[in-house]
């Protein structure tokens, strides 16, 4: 578990959002879906309505940043028939569950090592040097808006394939060694 209430997640297009149920929104719920944030939170996976669904979607994605009127279209197409409720109906569990207790970070169960973090970082930053990206566009960026430059980096059909870490590694070292001199 995380302390952040924070979660990114793809409502159906493609694109990681940010999803946050911060104070405002809380208070909001009680008004839009008829109980409050308690009582939705622990009966939710017995009885919740459609329209509870959208409610905690569309305010959790205007807590996370996103343009109120976006947010209501969004979840006006993503969350209402004939497309599956399912995966609307999880993200927004995933809301409440994370305002109550923490996003939890899916690492396949386990968390991951500073050693793996460092290795995934690297081979980030290989993929953006051997593109010709400006690595320094990576700092002070989200988990979530880094993984859209990369996938925006990998659209790019003449984009080459990034160097493999160690490759990357000797490079990078190189370069060091050359502005000591």
């Amino acid at each position: 578990m995380s302390d952040s209430p924070v979660l990114h997640a793809d409502l159906g297009d493609g694109k990681q959002r940010r999803f946050f149920l911060g104070g405002d929104e809380l208070a909001i719920i009680k008004r839009e879906a008829g109980r409050g944030f308690y009582s939705l939170f622990i009966n939710f996976g017995k009885d919740a309505e459609p329209d509870e669904v959208r409610a905690v979607l569309r305010l959790a994605l205007i807590g996370g940043g996103a343009d109120p009127s976006e947010a209501a279209e969004l979840v006006a197409y993503y969350a209402t028939p004939p497309r599956p409720l399912k995966t609307a109906y999880l993200i927004a569990y995933d809301c409440l569950c994370a305002a109550w207790n923490g996003a939890e970070q899916k690492t396949g169960g386990k968390p991951l090592t500073a050693e793996e973090m460092d290795r995934y970082f690297t081979d980030l930053e290989a993929e953006f040097v051997k593109a010709g990206a400006d690595v320094s566009i990576l700092r002070g960026k989200s988990f979530a808006e880094i993984q859209a430059l990369l996938a925006a980096l990998r659209e790019d059909k003449n984009a080459a394939s990034a160097p493999d870490a160690d490759t990357f590694n000797a490079i990078k070292a190189s370069t060091r060694k050359g502005r000591k001199r």
